[in-house]
């Protein structure tokens, strides 16, 4: 599980806000994420975790943040052409300079994609 045993992923219902939370557990055994949301709005919360004995899992649900919503944010330089469900496709990513990079939680990258 990367180092953590729970990974919570809060991304806006637009896709322009996006943050990645490592709940802690509290003594009384709850998982607890403090999180302030930046704007108003809908988000959906992904949490990904395994249980001991099985496969890794991932469980999402959706919260509306009270306050004021940002103004709609246009995505920039996503090129969505040609991805269809349930077919492989190639992601290429040019990192430039590799000189400083470490891993981060027991890896060299992180992609989520729902």
């Amino acid at each position: 599980m990367h180092e953590r045993p729970v990974h919570l992923i809060v991304v806006s219902e637009d896709l322009a806000e996006f943050d990645h939370i490592h709940p802690e557990v509290s003594e009384q055994g709850a998982w607890l994420a403090p999180h302030t949301f930046a704007h108003g709005g809908r988000y959906r919360l992904y949490a990904e975790f395994t249980l001991p004995g099985s496969n890794q899992r991932v469980e999402f649900f959706d919260v509306t943040a009270q306050g004021l919503r940002r103004p709609k944010a246009p995505l920039v330089g996503a090129r969505l052409d040609g991805l269809r469900a349930g077919a492989d496709t190639e992601l290429t990513f040019n990192v430039g300079s590799t000189a400083g990079l470490q891993p981060y939680l027991g890896s060299w990258a992180h992609i989520h994609i729902q």
